[in-house]
């Protein structure tokens, strides 16, 4: 359903205090929006993009 997490995106969830690697996929049910925050600033911030 989604596609697995980029390699050079791991460390920076892994630093939010999420446990990923390259073999992840987000998924929220019912999530807060703390959630949906972090997604965002994991896969948006211009520093993380390559």
């Amino acid at each position: 359903m989604s596609s697995p997490f980029p390699t050079h995106l791991v460390q920076v969830a892994q630093d939010k205090g999420y446990q990923v690697s390259s073999e992840s996929r987000f998924f929220g049910y019912k999530t807060g929006y703390e959630s949906i925050v972090d997604f965002f600033d994991i896969g948006t911030r211009a520093s993380n993009l390559r």
